[in-house]
């Protein structure tokens, strides 16, 4: 393996000039102003093959620079053209504003081979079939108690009614679910396929700084704020290709047609067994797990009904950051040509993953995330009140209240 690290300056923008004169006419020093340093970087990995480990850092203006232009009342000192470029403004963009949500690069992999996996089901019939079962509980079950009851009733509307009605609609567009996988099948037995699937977006704004100098010249004093931002893009590339080596493969689970294959892989069903991901979608509190750890995406894309194994994985980030100067005050005499300007770091990077694996993380609660913990709670703890009222021996009865509260649609 060979590292190659490259830079180059990019082209600069046009200079300044500041022209000092004292009262009695004599022309002082000149002054030459450069504009803002811009460069990029690019490191890279040499294998044989390609898609190997690339990173490229870019960093310049998004926007020209403001400019001062004038004749400062207090000396008289003439300015032309002279871009504003405080000295701490490359720092500006070094660091990121800070998003909660980006996921790693395990679970950017695993995603990926979940959404592109040949075996992915269109509509799940183990876990289809539980929900039909349930439909009873989720029309019929009251309490004396309005508040559990409405916690209840919002769990049931998310993890009961909506998969559902998403089942329902799914069998609507069955038989062109079949055809299109047929037609996956068909590419994958004869060049592999590949796909490319993108995986996140998210973004994040600081606060504007508070009034700082952004510009200091003799009596040159120009004033504002710096407003940063961050905003993270995350796909991936892969290709799946016949697998002919796995236990499966061996025993002649895979040689159907592939008509055949297509069909058992959009309804989620196997020859032999139910599938480990259907299960674990059985499994009342695995979407609480989920939320910690990728064990649910890691069984997805793991699924193999058709005989097909990922090879290659391919997550590319671009991060882009910007700081934008905006002007409150300058000094008499002096005017500046616009109202703001934008500096600009983008990192383009490309990381290959040799293989899927499981991880756990902290969970970060979005609002839909944090309504669910406190239908969840609100229906254990109320339940623990009523118990307690109605002269309970312990304070609330535990199996009964995460019964209550797991089950509703779940």
């Amino acid at each position: 393996m060979v590292t190659r690290y490259r830079i180059r300056a990019l082209p600069a923008l046009p200079t300044g000039k500041s022209h000092a004169t004292n009262i009695g006419g004599w022309d002082g020093a000149r002054v030459t102003w450069a504009g803002p340093y811009s460069e990029e970087s690019v490191q890279d990995e040499i294998w044989p093959g390609n898609g190997h480990y690339f990173f490229m850092r870019r960093f310049g203006d998004k926007t020209p620079p403001m400019r001062i232009n004038g004749k400062l009342i207090s000396n008289g000192m003439t300015m032309s053209n002279v871009p504003i470029v405080r000295s701490h403004y490359k720092t500006d963009i070094d660091t990121d504003v800070p998003i909660g949500d980006i996921p790693s690069l395990a679970a950017s992999a695993t995603e990926l081979a979940k959404m592109t996996n040949p075996s992915r089901p269109h509509i799940d019939i183990p876990v289809a079939i539980k929900e039909l079962f349930e439909i009873p509980q989720l029309l019929l079950e009251r309490s004396n108690d309005v508040g559990r009851d409405i916690s209840r009733g919002r769990l049931s509307l998310e993890f009961g009614w909506k998969p559902l009605i998403g089942d329902f609609m799914k069998v609507l567009s069955l038989h062109e679910a079949l055809q299109s996988r047929v037609r996956e099948l068909d590419h994958l037995s004869r060049t592999g396929i590949r796909r490319k699937r993108r995986l996140y977006r998210g973004s994040s704004m600081a606060v504007a700084s508070a009034p700082t100098t952004l510009f200091a010249y003799n009596d040159a004093w120009v004033q504002g704020h710096v407003t940063r931002s961050t905003t993270v893009e995350v796909w991936g590339f892969c290709k799946w290709v016949p697998d002919r080596t796995s236990l499966g493969a061996k025993l002649g689970l895979y040689d159907h047609s592939n008509a055949s294959k297509a069909l058992m892989a959009i309804l989620g069903i196997t020859p032999t067994i139910v599938d480990l991901s259907s299960i674990w979608e059985l499994i009342p509190f695995s979407w609480l797990v989920d939320w910690t750890t990728n064990v649910g995406d890691y069984l997805a894309a793991n699924r193999n009904l058709v005989g097909a194994k990922i090879e290659k994985i391919q997550i590319m980030n671009r991060t882009i950051t910007q700081a934008t100067m905006t002007h409150t005050f300058v000094s008499p005499g002096l005017t500046i040509d616009q109202g703001s300007g934008t500096r600009q770091r983008t990192d383009l990077k490309r990381t290959p993953v040799s293989s899927l694996s499981l991880e756990a993380h902290l969970p970060f609660l979005n609002e839909r995330k944090v309504a669910i913990l406190a239908d969840v709670v609100n229906g254990i703890f109320r339940r623990s009140k009523i118990d307690h009222r109605k002269g309970a021996k312990t304070s609330w009865n535990m199996k009964e209240s995460f019964k209550d509260a797991f089950t509703s649609g779940l």
